[in-house]
């Protein structure tokens, strides 16, 4: 891990490209420093058996291992469309919907954990029975695919067909099931979802305060373990409505 400030960056760059060493850039800003232009162009040269690229105004041994990741603390960087096609760019910002949906577990989780954790088994479960249907599918063209015989006269053909509708009719019939106990469980989900809404608005309110000031810095880790204090130390109530009321206001408050 470097970044282009670094006094030893070109010598930890050739060494991973020889190597086949990852190397990761960091603090990257909108306009890249000049010396990866050849790296990111791929300006491979092949003399003989061996590959060589031209960084560091000098030829310097490719390895086909080689791996370049560029890393930017920018909130909202502007790459030139010559940076962005040259590059793959993944966005790790949080986003309010995504955010949301973690909240909402969390809540959940500690309100409910039983209704979370059929939640949890009940996905894996349609995951796992999708995935039959699909090994069940690709068992039958293999079959087909693999005769050395008339298909109707393979008898493994034959049984492995039975077999197959037999499951795929009791998995579809699993699938249906875990599809509708989702949906009550969603439902039975979906009163929290208030407080979940609240929390990641006061989130990202928290969030744009940096454009005030750069001290204003709040991580997300810290963000999380502060709403479930809130959950812990809001008052308990009899009803959903006043137990939601209860949870905002009490993380209103701890979050200002």
């Amino acid at each position: 891990v470097v970044d282009f400030g670094q006094p030893n960056y070109m010598k930890v760059m050739e060494t991973c490209l020889s190597t086949g060493k990852p190397i990761i850039i960091q603090n990257v800003g909108e306009v890249l420093d000049p010396s990866i232009a050849p790296i990111l162009e791929k300006a491979i040269v092949t003399i003989g058996t061996s590959k060589v690229i031209k960084f560091n105004d000098k030829m310097v041994s490719y390895h086909n291992d080689f791996h370049l990741y560029l890393t930017t603390k920018l909130g909202n960087p502007v790459y030139t469309p010559e940076t962005l096609t040259k590059t793959t760019m993944v966005n790790f910002a949080v986003k309010e919907q995504g955010l949301t949906s973690q909240l909402l577990g969390i809540v959940v989780r500690k309100e409910r954990p039983q209704l979370e954790q059929m939640k949890d088994t009940l996905v894996l479960s349609i995951a796992h029975n999708k995935k039959v249907l699909v090994d069940l599918e690709n068992d039958l063209l293999r079959i087909m695919y693999e005769s050395q015989v008339p298909l109707l006269e393979n008898e493994e053909l034959f049984i492995t067909l039975q077999t197959s509708q037999r499951t795929s009719l009791e998995v579809k019939e699993a699938l249906i099931t875990s599809q509708v106990t989702e949906k009550e469980i969603d439902t039975a989900r979906a009163g929290y979802v208030p407080v979940a809404v609240r929390a990641s608005v006061l989130f990202f309110a928290l969030n744009d305060l940096s454009r005030i000031d750069p001290m204003y810095q709040f991580s997300l880790d810290a963000y999380i373990d502060l709403f479930m204090y809130s959950i812990d130390r809001s008052p308990k109530a009899g009803e959903l409505e006043d137990r939601i009321n209860n949870l905002n206001e009490f993380h209103t408050y701890a979050v200002y």
